[in-house]
């Protein structure tokens, strides 16, 4: 039993010295959107607005 405790306390010793090496860099956040992804939602948009439109203007006759 002492034995299990002693390998738990050492586990997280070894966590918590990895953990302070990940805060300690600084490591770079780079968007994984791009501005084509920005123009195609709005291509979609329009797209669904025409067959809104379309769609609507059928039911009106």
């Amino acid at each position: 039993m002492l034995s299990n405790h002693a390998d738990i306390l050492e586990l997280q010793k070894e966590k918590s010295h990895l953990e302070q090496k990940l805060k300690e860099l600084h490591i770079p956040v780079i968007p994984i959107s791009s501005k084509d992804d920005a123009m195609n939602s709005k291509v979609q948009d329009i797209a669904k607005r025409k067959l809104a439109q379309q769609t609507g203007s059928g039911t009106k006759h």
